[in-house]
């Protein structure tokens, strides 16, 4: 996250399990908050990117709303839900 914001990224995240992300050991100036994830989020965001597969995620939502998505989990596939714009990593 702290290096797609370098890069001038507008970066956003939902965890159901971690509400704020903040103070982590080299990344003491990071501070961001789980947002919700709704169509308009996920709708307005040019990549959803997958890197914790949690049943609390509404998926079908992420994959009927994402421009791209990069699943690094599995986490579409296993639920069998595909997508012209998933790319699996």
């Amino acid at each position: 996250m702290d290096l797609l914001q370098q890069q001038g990224a507008i970066v956003q995240y939902h965890d159901p399990h971690v509400p704020l992300c903040q103070g982590h050991s080299r990344y003491l100036h990071l501070k961001l908050q789980s947002v919700p994830l709704d169509e308009a989020v996920v709708s307005h965001s040019d990549a959803t990117l997958i890197v914790t597969d949690h049943d609390a995620v509404n998926y079908s939502l992420v994959a009927a709303h994402s421009a791209l998505i990069i699943d690094t989990r599995n986490a579409l596939a296993s639920r069998g839900i595909q997508g012209h714009q998933v790319i699996k990593a």
